[in-house]
């Protein structure tokens, strides 16, 4: 997707496998969220997964993403969750969390279906 200048401002990544399509990524620049360019992108992708040949499309997402909000409002629904930990028995300080402790990291997501 561009904008009026040609700059590519979101995209789409879709893979059709027999008549499932799954929406690989998802994306939108972040100055250009919260303009419904993230709802065009995946109707579009939805069309394209069915004009070849999909009879369903699917999509997981990290948690904490924020976007679940999104694909329900386009129709989809959540499938089932889950939830990674990864316990760690030496003292952890990832960069990005600088007051973590040792202990568990967690992370998750979740995946949607287009019925």
């Amino acid at each position: 997707m561009q904008d009026p200048t040609g700059t590519v401002v979101g995209v789409s990544f879709v893979i059709v496998s027999r008549e499932l399509g799954n929406i690989d990524r998802l994306t939108v620049r972040k100055d250009r969220r919260g303009l419904g360019l993230a709802r065009a992108l995946l109707v579009d992708s939805f069309e394209l997964a069915r004009s070849r040949g999909a009879t369903r499309s699917e999509l997981s997402t990290h948690s904490r993403t924020g976007a679940i909000g999104l694909y329900e409002r386009v129709g989809m629904q959540v499938t089932w969750t889950w939830v990674h930990r990864a316990v760690m028995d030496a003292p952890c300080q990832p960069i990005a969390t600088p007051r973590a402790r040792s202990g568990t990291i967690r992370s998750g997501g979740t995946a949607l279906r287009m019925i």
